[in-house]
């Protein structure tokens, strides 16, 4: 009852931030990248587009950084994969993930006051959506 209540609340705009995240943690539904930062050291499913995928090979880790968020936020969501984990995907993911939504599941830590989830498994990534080069992106939401 006091779930229904909250959610009520939430749509209305009454519930405290405390309870949104009460709310949110109960359930397994996927966050968005803006509200990650309130999900450190837990483990979550953050779903968004991606704005950006760069393989920074010249890196000591040889990261490929991919920035997902939520069209009309600016805050974002980090996806790290480690280059020894890059050829547990099937492509590229610079070509993988390019006119995506995805959701990723792991741990959320803070870097820099971004979150951000390491990914060194496949699985815990889904591709929501993917556009083709002569799709016109939808301003949002991408839901």
């Amino acid at each position: 009852m006091r779930l229904l209540v909250c959610f009520i609340a939430l749509y209305l705009g009454a519930c405290t931030q405390q309870n949104e995240k009460e709310v949110i943690a109960k359930s397994d539904a996927a966050i968005p990248p803006e509200i990650a930062a309130k999900f450190v050291g837990e483990t979550k499913s953050v779903c968004g587009v991606v704005r950006n995928v760069k393989y920074e090979r010249w890196k000591k880790r040889q990261p490929t950084i991919i920035i997902i968020g939520t069209p009309g936020s600016d805050l974002i969501c980090k996806v790290v994969v480690l280059g020894k984990h890059r050829e547990n995907f099937e492509k590229p993911l610079e070509e993988l993930l390019d006119r995506t939504k995805i959701r990723v599941s792991g741990k959320i830590e803070l870097e820099d006051g971004i979150p951000r989830i390491i990914l060194d498994d496949p699985s815990k990534l889904e591709i929501v959506w993917s556009a083709t080069k002569t799709d016109t992106l939808p301003d949002g939401p991408y839901e």
